[in-house]
Parts: structure tokens; C-alpha cells; sequence
């Protein structure tokens, strides 16, 4: 009888010892899942909720992302997975669809000849974009059937694109307002890249939006004219710039040429929400020049917190994926700059970029050592 109530109580024990065992290690895997799914983000100084609120540059859709998010399902129900990415923007997100995005995917069956010709174009080159950024950066998307809708394979009218302007503020400022109905208790981090960027910084101008705790700038610029000034060939004369501004325009039927652009927003922005302007010096487009003469600026009018991150090698507008060097100081500053502003971050990511987020306030003479060309709009502020 004792050996039976021996083998009775062993057996009973080995199921108790699995049973938790199992308990313990599902409950392992659930929090490893959770820890991957939430990636970087293991930290923050308060118990706040955050959304993301992300603005494309020109002719980008959500699938931009991928270059700050490495995997999430878009609004489309596509899977993007972009592991060359770094990892900046968490969840939950949502993305601004700009005026000149058309989302619908390719269909030929229509009375427009114009029409059906472009969609069966798109239909012959999107496989071959998609496999060259497959190999190039690591990049895959995977299709919904179910959704008429795409954020890779879509179409784009440039007669509705502006540059920042009023059509695309109005359009992040729909999808902000919605968001904050939906969630009426979260905070709010916007990011954008180039027109993206530029579009959030005249929002935050003209709205001043309330739920916004901080903004992620990346390609931030401080006008059109400027930019094409530094765009290719330094000193191209004045007839040859006014020329090209008249093509961009011609093209982008709700663009004005004179503006208005950041630069005149400026003086619109307060000290309530902190700003991150990157930028970086073989950007090719945006000019470095551009976000330099903006953040003086702002600095010149005392606000704390602006700052200014220069990468050195990225071109535009691929700073996250284009030099693993950049990479590196892009995604360690950001997680430092929001650990300094108490949102979300990487303990690891954000230590290690303590000392390049404690440089992103330089001052004129710092700014000088770039040697970058300057044109007259530069070096009135560089020779203050």
C-alpha cells in the first residue's frame, strides 16, 4: 500500500512539475513574443499610451516605413517586412495618406484607353521593383487578396501633390484628428520624412496640436528655392533655378511657388513640442543647408527643444538603410532623444546614443565645421 501511495504521489508530483513546467514556459514564449513584437521599445518613464502618426515623403505610402518599423501589417492588410530597416516607430501606428496617392490596385477593365495602358504598365513593372528592393534591402510584402487596396502597387497623380502646403497639412490634420477621436487618451509622436517631414512642422506650426508629445523630422527642409539651389550643381545662376522651379509647378498642379514654406512657419513654433530635425550632408535633395538654416532659426528665437542630428554619408531619402554607420547613429540618437523627452525607448539603443543626442544642439561655429557651400541665404545665418 505504501508503494502504491509512493508511485501514486511520484506520479502525481511529475504531473504537477510538467503542468507548471508547461504553465512556465508558455508563459516565457507569450512575454518573448510580446518583447519581439514591441521590438526596441522596452521602456518608458510613464504609463501613457503612444501612437504613432507617420506622414510619407513625395509619392510614398505607408510601405515607407518599413525603414523605421522592420515588420507590421499595413492599414491594407499587407504584410511588410523591411529587415534593413532600423527600428524607430513602434505600434500601433497609422500612416497619412497624401491627396495624389490612389491605392487602388491595376485594374484594366476600363472605358479610359489612358487608363488601362498605365494600370497594365504598373502591372508589368511592380514585380520588378518589388524583386529589386527584395534583394537590395531585405525587403518583402506580402499581398492581401481580400483588399482592393496597396501601398506597394498604387497609383499617383501628380496634378493634386503639393509640397507641404495646404492640401497635404489638411490631410495629416484629418488623419490627426481622427486619431485623437479614436483615442482620445494617447499621446502622440509624429514622424515623417522629407515632404512628410516638412508637412508636420507647418501642422504643428498652424495647428498646435495638443496630443503631440514630440515630432521625428528626417529630411526636413526649409523651402523649394533653397533646395534646388543645392540640388546637383552648387552656383547653377538664377535663370536655370527659377527654370526648374517652374517644372515642379508645371508637374504638381496644387503646388504654389510661393509657398508658403517651413521657413515662414517658423516663427509660428513654440517651445511645447520637441523637435528632432535629421538631416545629413550627401542628402542630394533635401540640403543640409535647408535644415541647418532651420533650426537656426528656431534656436535663434531660444527654444530648448529643437535639435539637429547630421548623419554623414546617407543620401535621400534612404538615411535609415543607406550607411550602417548612419544607421546606427540615427536609431541610437532617436531612442536617446525620446528617453530625454520621457516617451518609449530602448534602454540599450538609447544609452548608446547618449553622447551623439548631447551634440544635437550645436552651436554656429560647430555648424561652420561641416564646410559645407554656403549661397546667401546661408551664410547670413552661418556669419551671424
Amino acid at each position: 500500500m505504501i508503494i502504491k501511495n509512493s508511485k501514486f504521489i511520484a506520479l502525481l508530483s511529475l504531473i504537477i512539475v510538467i503542468g507548471f513546467g508547461g504553465y512556465f514556459y508558455a508563459k516565457k514564449r507569450h512575454n518573448q513574443k510580446k518583447a519581439i513584437s514591441h521590438e526596441f521599445f522596452d521602456s518608458r518613464t510613464n504609463n501613457k499610451h503612444v501612437w504613432y502618426l507617420y506622414a510619407p515623403g513625395m509619392m510614398g505610402t505607408e510601405l515607407m516605413m518599413g525603414r523605421y518599423c522592420p515588420e507590421f501589417n499595413a492599414t491594407t492588410g499587407e504584410k511588410i517586412s523591411w529587415k534593413s530597416g532600423g527600428h524607430v516607430i513602434g505600434q500601433p501606428h497609422v500612416a497619412v495618406q497624401f491627396p495624389e496617392l490612389d491605392l487602388r490596385k491595376p485594374d484594366t477593365f476600363t472605358l479610359n484607353p489612358l487608363t488601362a495602358f498605365i494600370n497594365e504598365l504598373r502591372k508589368d513593372i511592380f514585380p520588378v521593383f518589388q524583386r529589386f528592393f527584395e534583394q537590395k534591402f531585405d525587403f518583402k510584402v506580402v499581398d492581401n487578396p481580400k483588399s482592393n487596396s496597396s501601398v506597394i502597387n498604387f497609383g499617383f497623380s501628380f496634378g493634386k501633390a503639393n509640397i507641404a502646403q495646404k492640401n497635404d497639412i489638411a490631410a495629416l490634420n484629418k488623419t490627426y484628428e481622427s486619431l485623437r477621436t479614436q483615442h482620445p487618451e494617447a499621446d502622440i509622436i509624429l514622424y515623417g520624412d522629407s515632404r512628410g517631414a516638412g508637412t508636420i512642422f507647418n501642422f504643428i506650426a498652424t495647428h498646435k496640436p495638443l496630443r503631440v508629445k514630440a515630432a521625428v523630422l528626417d529630411g526636413i527642409f526649409d523651402d523649394v528655392p533653397h533646395c534646388i539651389k543645392h540640388f546637383l550643381v552648387e552656383n547653377k545662376g538664377e535663370r536655370a533655378e527659377k527654370r526648374m522651379h517652374d517644372i515642379v509647378a508645371f508637374f504638381m498642379g496644387n503646388y504654389n511657388k510661393k509657398g508658403p514654406f517651413p521657413i515662414e512657419y517658423a516663427e509660428q513654433i513654440n517651445d511645447d513640442i520637441p523637435l528632432l530635425l535629421v538631416t545629413s550632408l550627401k542628402d542630394g535633395l533635401t540640403s543640409a543647408q535647408g535644415a541647418i538654416k532651420l533650426y537656426l532659426e528656431l534656436r535663434n528665437r531660444s527654444l530648448q527643444k529643437v535639435h539637429l542630428l547630421v548623419l554623414n554619408n546617407a543620401l535621400h531619402p534612404c538615411y535609415m538603410i543607406d550607411n550602417e554607420a548612419d544607421r546606427e547613429l540615427y536609431e541610437t540618437t532617436v531612442h536617446a532623444f525620446y528617453k530625454h523627452y520621457e516617451l518609449p525607448y530602448n534602454k540599450q539603443r538609447a544609452q548608446a546614443g547618449q553622447k551623439s543626442f548631447a551634440r544635437t544642439q550645436p552651436s554656429i561655429d560647430e555648424l561652420k565645421k561641416y564646410a559645407l557651400p554656403q549661397c546667401s541665404l546661408c551664410s547670413k545665418l552661418l556669419n551671424r
